[in-house]
């Protein structure tokens, strides 16, 4: 005679009622018969049944039609195996819908079962997929700020370059200016006297047309270096700083400041990308090293002669180009929380009133970081080194 299951789990040594009761999980076992012989009281609760409504029923009357066919199927063979069983995402039939995980564990006259609410599970993974719908959104939005943000910096600095261009034109057009005004002047003075002939006339229009064709020229390399360039192009990167250092050479001479390089300005070290937007990057640095420059002279009321140094070099290793562009201004604060993700300075905005400088910030290198990570795959850093500091611009060399 088989022992009866449910009064071993009652009353015998095996009577572990307490235990399988306060399960949060449901339980049952059921006899070799199919039928179920004891449940707990998570069991009752998650298919809404009572106790006395469970016990002595097949697991047909639990899982109706295939779903009860596929689990006696398995059930059978749990029990002739002798071998663990999982059956994934049944559903009962007393109008409520469950999705459930039932392990069952065979034991000599029988099989216990453990039930794990799936829907559950799925709820999880809902909530999961929401959140990561709203994180992908919130990422967007966050992403389109930063691209306004962006474009308003691009504006923003653009238009203090601009300001800082008009002012280096006239830089470079004072000298040719004054040229052209002596020679009007020799003309006049020359036909008072009566020396006015025709060759002294043509020597006059020669010198002339040289100093108009030296501002000419500065126009147009004045003109060339805001003109946006839509596809990538190989140019030589030494070349670029040459033409940088042309347009700004006017303001480091009225501020006093000398600058050095170590690499012939003749060479030619070839690099993809956009030469305009390459040359603007390097003017922004230029400009943020003549602003510490003279900020550190006011504040500390030194002479030019004690600040005022710029240098540049550059090494090319495994197919790469490291420009580095170095100051003696005093670096950046040490407690500033990230210099390479935004701002480098802890300058007041400056005002563009009349295309002025003012007081620039660090938008200039922001920018600069912009162009060459996001438009020319290259890589930029700014630290602080002896008493200045130094900005390192990456990107890969094309091979000759």
């Amino acid at each position: 005679m088989k022992p009866d299951v449910h009064a071993i789990l009652k009353d015998g040594e095996f009577n572990l009622n307490f235990f399988f009761d306060d399960l949060p999980n449901p339980f049952f076992v059921i006899d070799e018969g199919l039928l179920i012989v004891y449940c707990n009281k998570a069991f009752g609760r998650f298919f809404d049944l009572r106790l006395e409504e469970v016990l002595g029923c097949t697991v047909f009357d639990i899982f109706p039609d295939w779903y009860g066919t596929c689990i006696s199927g398995v059930l059978t063979e749990a029990l002739k195996d002798k071998k663990p069983a999982v059956c994934n995402h049944f559903i009962c039939n007393y109008g409520h819908k469950h999705v459930f995980e039932a392990k069952f564990y065979p034991f000599s006259s029988g099989l216990c079962a453990f039930i794990t609410d799936m829907a559950g599970l799925d709820r999880l993974q809902e909530l999961q997929e929401h959140m990561d719908i709203t994180i992908n959104e919130e990422i967007d939005k966050r992403l389109a700020r930063e691209c306004l943000n962006a474009e308003f910096f691009r504006e923003h600095s653009t238009m203090v370059l601009m300001g800082e261009m008009f002012r280096s034109i006239s830089h470079q057009w004072r000298q040719p200016l004054n040229a052209l005004g002596l020679i009007i002047q020799d003309l006049k003075e020359a036909y008072d006297f009566g020396e006015l002939n025709y060759d002294y006339l043509e020597e006059a229009v020669k010198k002339a047309m040289l100093e108009i064709h030296s501002m000419s020229g500065t126009l147009d390399v004045f003109g060339n270096f805001f003109n946006p360039v839509e596809k990538k192009s190989d140019f030589n990167v030494v070349g670029s700083i040459g033409e940088t250092l042309f347009i700004t050479s006017s303001i480091f001479l009225k501020e006093s400041i000398t600058v050095g390089l170590n690499f012939d300005p003749k060479e030619a070290i070839i690099v993809s990308g956009y030469s305009n937007e390459f040359k603007q990057a390097i003017l922004n640095i230029l400009m943020n090293c003549v602003d510490a420059i003279v900020d550190k002279r006011t504040r500390y009321s030194l002479s030019r002669q004690a600040v005022g140094k710029i240098w540049i070099e550059r090494q090319v290793e495994s197919g790469k180009v490291h420009i580095k562009i170095g100051d003696d201004g005093g670096g950046m604060p040490e407690d500033m929380p990230d210099r390479r993700s935004g701002c480098f300075t802890t300058k007041d905005i400056g005002n563009i009133t009349g295309m002025g400088m003012g007081k620039r910030t660090g938008m200039g290198l922001y920018l600069s970081r912009l162009i060459i990570e996001n438009n020319m795959g290259g890589q930029f850093s700014a630290e602080n080194y002896n008493g200045g500091t130094i900005t390192t611009i990456t990107l890969k060399t094309v091979a000759g």
